[in-house]
């Protein structure tokens, strides 16, 4: 084994960011321009997980919480029905999980302030689009570009609730009939009744996005690494992270490796409620450019229809059921009959791709945002589960922040990775 100090003699403060996707490669870049040096160390290619697979959508409005919206009869129905877009594996994820899913909702509804995320909605859609400007790459970057879709007037009339609340922090949001929905996406059925348009939301290519990044960070003079997994870390006066390929030492180092976080920090004594949801990826061939014109959340099946050019993305339904990467061929095809029947001229398109990918997810659907119990060198930045995209630029500025010794823009106290810690380092 050898030891590699990132840059040689240290004449600013050194960093390690483990993980190279967009939450990654977001904080890399904010430490970069605070005037760190920073190593990025990825485990596989940069992005090439959920990172650039998922349905490209930047939507603080949609935000809150999941364990609000699920009680017990719903646990079962994810458990036990092939039809349901949410699907929770009892043996995979145990007793446990499911208990702290159902806790979660009386804590969450005592406890708001993990609304402070979505108002600051405004700023996290700023600092993407102001990444995109930088960047000399065409991401399709649209915002008021979603349209959330609904056949049952019940989920409808909750929809219209949420929007109502949503206003209140400050995001814009049509309420449409299905009349108007169908007169800006001709290509909605008649069963569609209604649904809200996310006026300040967005939507992007994902793949074109995480290049972006990459390119951006590489300018800075942020060393990527990739190919390379790291097994395991100590901190004394430094922080040194153990790979196959040898000892890097650091002044700090950032988790920002997804799902993988868990397994990382189970090798050093720690246990943390970080777990894989297995989300699908279809890629579809379109036959002309004016298949779709908006980004659709088709909502009662959990899955974004997203309009790439010469393709269409659909991506969506959470699996948790560990790091399983088998496709489950007759679940999914329930489900995407009731998206064709939403959107008809779906069915006819060839399905020239299906992948998965996992997204890092915790029992309360909030992330995990700060320094390690007991630690001032180790912070984690993870679990934003279906909202990666959304809040990562976010997420970059308030570890920054934080390894400045600065105010955050947001009392991150709901985010510490305490809450979802056990072991003997605790």
């Amino acid at each position: 084994m050898y030891v590699v100090r990132m840059c040689g003699k240290a004449t600013h403060e050194e960093i390690i960011v483990v993980g190279g996707g967009v939450i990654g490669l977001s904080i890399s870049i904010f430490l970069s321009r605070k005037g760190y040096r920073v190593m990025v160390i990825e485990r596989n290619k940069v992005g090439c997980e959920a990172s650039s697979k998922n349905a490209g959508l930047v939507v603080p409005a949609m935000y809150s919480p999941y364990p609000l919206s699920i009680d017990y009869i719903k646990v079962m129905r994810m458990m036990t029905s092939k039809a349901s877009p949410v699907k929770i594996s009892p043996v995979r994820m145990g007793c446990r999980w499911i208990r702290h899913i159902l806790g979660n909702r009386r804590r969450l509804a005592r406890d708001a302030r993990w609304k402070s995320l979505r108002r600051k909605g405004r700023e996290a859609i700023e600092i993407i689009r102001g990444l995109v400007r930088e960047m000399d790459i065409d991401c399709r970057y649209r915002e008021g570009s979603i349209l959330e879709i609904y056949t049952d007037r019940d989920y409808l009339s909750e929809a219209v609730k949420h929007a109502e609340e949503v206003e209140a922090d400050g995001l814009r949001i049509e309420i449409l009939d299905g009349d108007e929905l169908r007169e800006i996406e001709p290509s909605l059925s008649t069963s569609v009744i209604g649904g809200l348009r996310y006026v300040y939301d967005a939507s992007l290519d994902p793949q074109a996005y995480i290049a972006g990044l990459k390119k951006l960070a590489v300018e800075e003079g942020i060393k990527i690494i990739e190919g390379i997994e790291v097994l395991g870390f100590n901190e004394d006066s430094s922080v040194r992270v153990f790979s196959r390929k040898g000892v890097f030492e650091s002044d700090y180092l950032v988790l920002a490796n997804g799902p993988w976080i868990r397994d990382l920090l189970n090798r050093t004594g720690y246990d943390i409620m970080i777990h894989p949801a297995r989300g699908y990826i279809l890629t579809l061939k379109v036959k002309n450019s004016d298949t779709l014109k908006y980004s659709l959340m088709v909502e009662e099946a959990k899955v974004v229809a997203l309009p790439l050019g010469g393709t269409i993305r659909l991506a969506g339904i959470m699996d948790f059921v560990g790091y399983d990467t088998r496709i489950p061929h007759g679940r999914l095809e329930k489900l995407l009959t009731r998206v064709y029947s939403q959107v008809p001229i779906l069915k006819d398109l060839e399905i020239i791709s299906m992948e998965t990918a996992f997204r890092p997810c915790t029992p309360d659907e909030l992330p995990v945002i700060g320094y390690l119990p007991g630690s001032d060198k180790v912070l984690v930045a993870g679990g934003h589960c279906r909202f990666g995209l959304t809040f990562s630029g976010l997420t970059g500025l308030l570890v920054s922040q934080l390894i400045a010794g600065e105010e955050t823009v947001i009392d991150i106290g709901i985010f510490s990775p305490s809450r979802l810690m056990t072991g003997s380092n605790m």
